[in-house]
């Protein structure tokens, strides 16, 4: 009598979600671009950083720059706050940073701006 063989059950790698790794990528490249100047960068940091590999950011972003030129683009909140009414604006303004913050966790670009606010030595 032979033993039939069956494969070994192996578990599908988990699917990655394409939305939750870009915004992975995006708030390492942000936290890397607050503390380190943009050409001493390199995307196997940001890869490291936001713990996936350098060829899927190519993948999502193409280059360094357009990864950067996205980091840096606040298209999506000024879409948001051009739907304030605008004797609402300043509040709706406000409103929409102290959101976007409390979603994302603290993002190191605002710290930098919002530093002066916090006296010389303001917590960066």
């Amino acid at each position: 009598m032979s033993a039939v063989s069956t494969p070994p059950t192996t578990s599908a790698p988990a699917r990655r979600d394409a939305e939750a790794t870009k915004t992975a990528i995006l708030k390492a490249a942000r936290h890397l671009l607050a503390r380190h100047a943009h050409a001493d960068i390199t995307l196997k940091a940001v890869a490291e950083r936001a713990g996936v590999s350098a060829p899927l950011i190519l993948k999502y972003f193409g280059n360094k720059d357009t990864l950067f030129a996205r980091v840096m683009s606040f298209e999506t909140d000024a879409d948001a706050l051009l739907d304030a009414p605008l004797d609402e604006l300043g509040r709706h303004m406000v409103r929409h940073v102290l959101v976007s913050q409390s979603q994302q966790g603290a993002d190191p670009l605002l710290r930098i701006v919002f530093a002066p606010l916090h006296g010389a030595q303001g917590d960066i």
